[in-house]
């Protein structure tokens, strides 16, 4: 793997994209939560919610560190969260699971940053809680669909 070299400017920009971006798939997760028909789905939504939060707070603290500063726009933007389009509940988990595969396919082109080790280990480790929170939301999905659809003996 080639690490992409990044000057403090770059890195910066980069960083404060991945904290929008947790914010945003955030937002969408809140807003699948409300609309979910079933427990489950709210509660994987919300956990999931939680998790990128406090991923992007983390985030922020690590650009600070790093000498950095947040965007401060970001926390703007995400205070009102839409409302999903009316649906069942198969497609409020493709929604789900489409917004965390974004934000993991982020999480994966950041790691070929050359990042400092401290950032690496950060990243790596959100990066290993958003794949958790994919298969969990894979995992209801498959259940429902099967619930749906009984197999016959």
């Amino acid at each position: 793997m080639t690490a992409l070299a990044l000057n403090e400017a770059e890195l910066f920009v980069e960083l404060n994209r991945l904290i929008y971006s947790a914010l945003d798939t955030r937002r969408k997760l809140l807003a699948c939560s409300v609309r979910g028909g079933t427990q489950a789905i709210g509660f994987l939504a919300r956990n999931t919610a939680s998790a990128l939060a406090a991923a992007a707070h983390e985030l922020a603290e690590l650009v600070r560190r790093l000498g950095g500063a947040p965007t401060q726009q970001m926390a703007a933007e995400n205070l009102a969260a839409q409302q999903p389009e009316p649906g069942a509940e198969p497609d409020l988990l493709a929604a789900c699971e489409q917004a965390i595969a974004e934000v993991a396919c982020q999480y994966r082109d950041a790691l070929e940053w050359g990042l400092p080790e401290p950032a690496q280990e950060v990243l790596m480790r959100q990066f290993g809680i958003v794949i958790a929170n994919y298969e969990h939301i894979r995992s209801l999905k498959s259940r429902l669909r099967g619930a749906r659809n009984p197999k016959r003996a």
